[in-house]
């Protein structure tokens, strides 16, 4: 997820896990090529650097502005960890895939979690799907859906029919509303009307 950090686990004898900060996810959708997703890292380290580089147990140093309650604190060269990082993080993106690596696995630092995760994932290859349910468990997120997006621009479905096979959405901002209420219904006119091309001759539904 963009805008925070990502663990790279290797389960091979290398051991090269890699720790670094997510800044960009991009989806592409072609319709002749199928999709691909792009996804940017930046200052990637080893797991095993980070122990060389901080003498932290494998953690980050921690900026004093950082809510020590949070996210731990670094004092006199011990890293002591924070309480609440989980629930920092679910208040962010929601309860789902939002516990900390050091909560899920029960260790103090990431050198550890990332070894236990590793173990976990090891274990499960030898049953058939267990892999795919681990990862799900530990990252899988409550995705918006189509209404509560509308809502946030003060938008409803016009009917209540899940059926339908065009659902549409009307209130709020979407109506337009002040100097471009003009402009705006011009555009949905032509919209309106590509809809109902696609929905009378291509059978399209959305």
């Amino acid at each position: 997820m963009a805008g925070f950090p990502a663990l790279i686990v290797d389960d091979t004898d290398a051991d090269q896990n890699v720790i670094a900060y997510c800044s960009s996810v991009t989806h592409r959708v072609y319709c002749t090529q199928g999709g691909y997703t792009n996804v940017t890292l930046s200052y990637a380290r080893t797991v095993g650097e980070q122990d060389a580089t901080t003498t932290n147990t494998g953690d980050p140093l921690i900026p004093p502005w950082f809510s020590e309650s949070i996210f731990g604190s670094t004092k006199n060269g011990e890293y002591k960890t924070g309480k609440k990082l989980s629930e920092f993080y679910a208040n962010l993106i929601g309860p789902q895939g939002s516990m900390s690596i050091t909560d899920y696995s029960k260790k103090s630092s990431c050198t550890e979690a990332a070894r236990a995760i590793i173990s976990e994932f090891k274990n499960l290859k030898k049953k058939r799907g267990a892999t795919d349910e681990l990862v799900k468990k530990a990252t899988t997120r409550k995705y918006v859906t189509m209404n509560e997006a509308m809502a946030f621009i003060g938008a409803k479905p016009s009917t209540s029919d899940v059926k339908s096979s065009f659902m549409e959405y009307t209130g709020g901002n979407i109506n337009g509303v002040g100097s471009d209420s003009e402009q705006i219904a011009i555009r949905k006119s032509v919209i309106i009307k590509y809809r109902d091309q696609l929905k009378n001759n291509k059978g399209f539904v959305g």
